[in-house]
């Protein structure tokens, strides 16, 4: 699957944006994006380290796929 660069919530400046990944990108808590029907948009790094998949590997998964159906 080839990797995209997600789409932040609409009304955001492009300063914010980088400002806001920055953010996420850095926090020591697991974060991930995920449409409606739960696939994955986004996860930051201590979120992809837990899960043990790239980003690449992660997009477009559903939760249940990647958590499994105990957790999820």
């Amino acid at each position: 699957m080839a990797t995209s660069i997600p789409r932040w919530p609409t009304g955001l400046k492009e300063p914010d944006i980088g400002v806001l990944r920055a953010v996420v990108d850095a926090a020591p808590s697991r974060v991930s994006l995920v449409t409606l029907d739960h696939r994955y948009l986004y996860a930051n790094p201590e979120f992809l380290r837990f899960v043990g998949l790239s980003l690449e590997e992660l997009l477009g998964r559903s939760a249940r796929d990647v958590l499994g159906p105990e957790v999820y």
